[in-house]
């Protein structure tokens, strides 16, 4: 017994010094991140992952780790790679009792992002309501992570012309956005475009030019008349 305690002490000593090392490289990563040098964030990484493997191929590091570099390796337009480590983090996470809902969600979002920006939308979707039923109950106290969740089943039902799935997930989202950011924040104005084009669609268009006029006053209110999303609206408005 006393043997085992010496080495739980030990691995234990051995691992905080671990921790400290990698979250100065990842750290030091996100910095990059933050600036856009992905090229050097991608170094950093892989030296953090270097740290993580010695604390554990199963840690809550490793995951953190995998997950940032399939950001990156996105960034950098190497989809393969990151759906690679994407699909690598999600695996971790899974195989810890501990995890978090809300960390599945996130790289099942981000998993189902890249697969949006590749045209696979089925793929997508099965990540998506992954992501959905790892937040079980998340609808009570939604956060941004649910709400990227609806806005990405959003693309995905609209681009099947699934009009009557979007429209209520659509819903959803504007709900959820209202909660979490306020009702005149750029993010609600967003869900609100996005509903008012739907509406179009459906030949609505009394309730769409609504939505529409009001997601134009959030934009132009917080970003102005040439914003890149005033003119979207405005597009949208004809």
């Amino acid at each position: 017994m006393a043997i085992l305690l010496l080495c739980a002490l030990l691995s234990a000593a051995r691992s905080q010094p671990a921790g400290q090392e990698w979250q100065e490289a990842f750290n030091a990563a996100m910095v990059k991140v933050d600036s856009r040098d992905f090229w050097t964030a991608e170094s950093a990484l892989k030296r953090a992952h270097g740290i993580a493997a010695n604390i554990g191929p199963a840690s809550r590091e490793m995951a953190l780790t995998l997950n940032a570099l399939a950001a990156v390796c996105q960034h950098l337009g190497r989809p393969v790679q990151a759906e690679r480590f994407y699909l690598q983090a999600l695996s971790v996470y899974e195989g810890v009792p501990e995890t978090e809902g809300k960390a599945l969600a996130t790289v099942s979002n981000n998993l189902a992002r890249l697969y949006l920006d590749n045209g696979r939308t089925a793929d997508a979707e099965k990540f998506l309501r992954r992501a959905l039923a790892a937040r079980h109950g998340a609808a009570d106290h939604p956060d941004l992570e649910l709400v990227r969740t609806y806005e990405y089943l959003f693309i995905v039902t609209y681009a099947r012309n699934d009009y009557q799935a979007a429209r209520s997930v659509s819903g959803r989202t504007l709900e959820f956005c209202r909660q979490v950011f306020g009702p005149k924040h750029p993010e609600t104005a967003l869900a609100l475009n996005d509903r008012g084009v739907l509406y179009i669609g459906l030949g609505r268009s009394t309730e769409a030019i609504a939505l529409l006029t009001e997601a134009l006053t959030i934009v132009e209110r917080a970003h102005g008349r040439g914003h890149p999303g005033t003119v979207r609206i405005l597009g949208n408005l004809g």
